[in-house]
Formats: structure tokens, C-alpha cells, sequence
């Protein structure tokens, strides 16, 4: 069964994960193949993305501007998802994050659950612990690392998906829900809602609204449902199996296109690329400073390897976990250089 992943690429990323595609392509066979999205690059970055996929007749180039106007406007990740399910033509709608990376073939991984279930989830990121991934009900945010409710049911990711195509667009079409995010206008502050009426009014618009009993029937309430959360419960309610597989064939860095924004920022203020912010922890998101270092630092890594510099910087996550698997991904990031430098067009 051919499956077509696509891989959605952002300002500052395309030069230094082309390697990790290269391991994609190594680790599977002519079944797989993978279409390599710009969404805000500029005219360098696409001319970079479009000469790489020229060395395999498996990677395809396609650049997402959602307005012509501002073709370097950055999309919400949603909204690309929405354009690309429509260019499908295959009978699954696949996409990972650009920061994943493979160790072996994970197609043959997921192949025994293609047929048994409308959806497919992996690769939370490497900062993450079992416990950010369980959303607490008394917070009511579904946000992005959380994959299940404290109740145990599942939301699922937007990392690493594979979706059987055809309950995915029957449930579109019928509720209206899309990739996009949702948020329950009244209960979380937002800067177009200039009064309680006309939150209401919105609210009542939502889908939140028109499907609420179908998120009864499962339990769950949320004032905001992340990238792709929303269309993973209803699927359920409607009685699909989704489920979320352990690989042990890939590796997700996990938020390094945040990085990379952050740091196109302060270069455009003549700032050091070497400069981070560090955001703080708080209770709906207690893994917060665990994703920006690690981030931090396996990007400084990315950079001196792409660039073939020196790198000498040191990692500044104490909980042994997680300090022992970002030092292991970097070892496994310059094996990949090592392995596959070579082969990276100019």
C-alpha cells in the first residue's frame, strides 16, 4: 500500500533537516514517498527545498502560499493540513513534523494497523515525559503534546499522523470541523471577541456548539482543542479506532520551528543566532523550559553541522530522563551527518 507523507517545512529549517529526510528515504522502500511543503520560506529556502527533491523520483516540491499578497506569511499548521488533504489521491492522509528523523522502517512498523484503524498517531518529542502527554481535566486545554484525556480517552497528535482518507473527509464535509484549532470564545480570552454577546454568537457558530453531544457522549470539555484534536474525538464518537503506536524506528526533536522563528527574529534585529528565549513553565504546560532547551541546544548542533563548524555547548536539562535521551538524539544527529552529509546537494 503506497502511503505519501507530507512534510510541512518552515523559515530557517530547510537547510538543516534535509538530512533527516534523507533518513526517511533510506529507511523504506519505493511504497513510501514524501512531499516536501514550504509554508512562509522565502525565495532562497524554496529554491534549496526544490533542488533536494530533485536527487530521488520519491520526494515531490510544493509551495503553500495561503495569500498571494504575503507569500512569506508563516500559515497556521492547521490551514496547511486543510489545503494538502484536499491534493490526496491516495487512500490514507499522512504527514510528520520536519524535525523527525528515522533509525530503521517504520512503514513496516505501522503496516499491521493500516486497515483496522481510521487513525494512526507517534513520535512525541523527545523533551516530553509520560505525564505531559496526559491532559488534566480541571485545566481544560487539549494542547499539543497531550495525546490522552486523565480519563483515558484518547486525542491523538499532530506530529505523526496517518489517517484513512475517506472517514476523514465524510467527517468534514458533514460537521464542518477542520485541522484547524479551537478555542471556546467566552471561556478563554480572545482579541477579537469585543463583548460576552458576540462570543456568544460565535460560540453558537462553532462547531464546539454543533457537535456537544457528540463530545458528551465521550466526556470530554475543553476550552481549547489543539492542531487536529477536535476531528480525532469526533471520529470516535462516530465509532472509529484510532490508535497511537510506540515506534522505535523514529525520532522526533519536537518544536524546532518555533526555534527557528525565534531566531530569524533576532537576526532581523542583529542579534547572535546563539540568543534563545527561554520561556517559563506554568501549570497547563509544565514542559515548556524542557522544549525550548532542548530545542536550543539540538539546534545549535543542527547549525554547526550543517555549516561544518565546531560545536561545544552544553545542555542545560538536569531530569536524568530526559537529559540521557536529548545527549543520545545528538549522538544519533551527528551519526546522520556523518552517514548521509555527503549526499546533500549544494
Amino acid at each position: 500500500m503506497e502511503l505519501r507523507f507530507n512534510i510541512i517545512f518552515t523559515p530557517g529549517t530547510v537547510a538543516a533537516l534535509r538530512v533527516f529526510v534523507l533518513s526517511l528515504l533510506h529507511h523504506t522502500g519505493p511504497e513510501c514517498t514524501f512531499r516536501l511543503v514550504t509554508n512562509g520560506c522565502d525565495d532562497a529556502e524554496v529554491a534549496i527545498l526544490r533542488r533536494f527533491c530533485a536527487i530521488s523520483d520519491r520526494l515531490a516540491f510544493y509551495r503553500f502560499i495561503e495569500n498571494r499578497r504575503s507569500p512569506l506569511k508563516i500559515s497556521q499548521h492547521g490551514t496547511v493540513l486543510n489545503h494538502l488533504i484536499t491534493l490526496e489521491t491516495l487512500p490514507h492522509f499522512c504527514f510528520m513534523d520536519s524535525d523527525i528523523f528515522a533509525l530503521g522502517d517504520f512503514v513496516a512498523e505501522i503496516r499491521p494497523f493500516l486497515n483496522t484503524h481510521a487513525a494512526l498517531f507517534s513520535c512525541p518529542p523527545v523533551w516530553t515525559i509520560p505525564s505531559d502527554r496526559i491532559a488534566p481535566s480541571e485545566h481544560h486545554v487539549f494542547g499539543g503534546p497531550h495525546t490522552t484525556t486523565d480519563a483515558g480517552v484518547l486525542l491523538g497528535g499532530s506530529y505523526f499522523c496517518v489517517y484513512a482518507i475517506k472517514p476523514l473527509r465524510a467527517l468534514m464535509a458533514q460537521t464542518g470541523v477542520t485541522f484547524h484549532k479551537y478555542v471556546r470564545p467566552g471561556a478563554m480570552k480572545h482579541p477579537r471577541l469585543k463583548s460576552r454577546i458576540k462570543a456568544r454568537i460565535v460560540f453558537l457558530r462553532s462547531p464546539l456548539w454543533s457537535q456537544r453531544t457528540a463530545l458528551q457522549r465521550l466526556g470530554v470539555r475543553a476550552d481549547l482543542y489543539d492542531t487536529g484534536k477536535l476531528i480525532n474525538l469526533l471520529l470516535q464518537a462516530r465509532g472509529h479506532t484510532l490508535k497511537e503506536v510506540q515506534l522505535r524506528t523514529l525520532r522526533h526533536l519536537g518544536g524546532i520551528s518555533i526555534e527557528a522563528r525565534q531566531r530569524c527574529r533576532f537576526n532581523d534585529l542583529g542579534m547572535t543566532t546563539q540568543t534563545a528565549v527561554i520561556r517559563r513553565s506554568d501549570a497547563h504546560r509544565p514542559w515548556v523550559f524542557r522544549n525550548d532547551e532542548t530545542c536550543r541546544y539540538l539546534s545549535n548542533l543542527l547549525e554547526a553541522m550543517s555549516m561544518g563548524t565546531e560545536f561545544s555547548d552544553t545542555l542545560d536539562i538536569h531530569e536524568v530522563g530526559v537529559r540521557q535521551k536529548v545527549l543520545e538524539m545528538a549522538d544519533q544527529i551527528r551519526s546522520l551527518f556523518a552517514q548521509f552529509g555527503d549526499l546533500l546537494p549544494d
